[in-house]
């Protein structure tokens, strides 16, 4: 008894360890271990898949020039000064009006007209951006202004 509550002291039973209940004991360790490292795996592995999809996937350049070129190409405004877009890329819907001249090095020398403004356009197709043009297709174009206020075709999709 102890003097101060005049009540007994609680009997202390040891209960005898087996090998078993050690092995148990470590069991459910592991198991809470590998349940956390698996929610840390989930977690990455949602987080990689998360930047994937924000980048669309696809990081070539013809993307990257996709993702710069999102205003339409100001035909009206080009024609007026060139110079002043020099460096921008754009994008348009463009259809075929003729081939000016080909060349294995330096690419396709095309007119487009463009569909919004309806103005007449020379656009070069570098040898990079290879398709068969015929007179009338309309294309998803996305293009650089170069030099000089050159238009460079930087990829296109038939529309």
């Amino acid at each position: 008894m102890t003097q101060e509550n005049n009540k007994p002291e609680p009997e202390v039973t040891r209960k005898k360890v087996t090998l078993e209940d050690i092995k148990a004991g470590r069991n459910r360790g592991n198991q809470v271990a590998f349940g956390i490292l698996g929610v840390v795996i989930l977690i990455l592995v949602a987080g990689i898949i998360f930047l994937i999809m924000r980048k669309g996937g696809d990081t070539g350049p013809t993307s990257a020039a996709r993702a710069a070129a999102s205003q339409l190409f100001p035909a009206v405004d080009f024609q007026a000064n060139p110079n002043a877009h020099v460096g921008n890329r754009y994008n348009g819907v463009w259809m075929v009006n003729a081939q000016l001249g080909y060349n294995p090095t330096t690419g396709r020398l095309m007119v487009f007209k463009d569909k919004s403004s309806g103005k007449l356009l020379p656009v070069l197709f570098p040898p990079a951006v290879d398709t068969t043009f015929y007179k009338g297709q309309e294309f998803r174009v996305t293009v650089k202004v170069a030099a000089d206020g050159l238009i460079v075709a930087e990829s296109l999709t038939k529309d």
